[in-house]
């Protein structure tokens, strides 16, 4: 079973099974698949840090 747990700033949620879950793991998925390598993930931050 899939179970999915979102920490927010003022609450948390748990979602367990059935398709509310199957759909955060593909978000999830689809999110980690188009993310930057985290090499470049830090230089394009540090380059947003630098800015004025």
């Amino acid at each position: 079973m899939d179970v999915v747990y979102m920490e927010l700033p003022f609450s948390e949620m748990w979602v367990e099974g059935g398709d509310a879950a199957a759909q955060h793991a593909r978000l999830f998925d689809e999110t980690a698949r188009i993310a930057l390598p985290e090499a470049e993930s830090r230089t394009f931050i540090g380059t947003l840090i630098k800015k004025p």
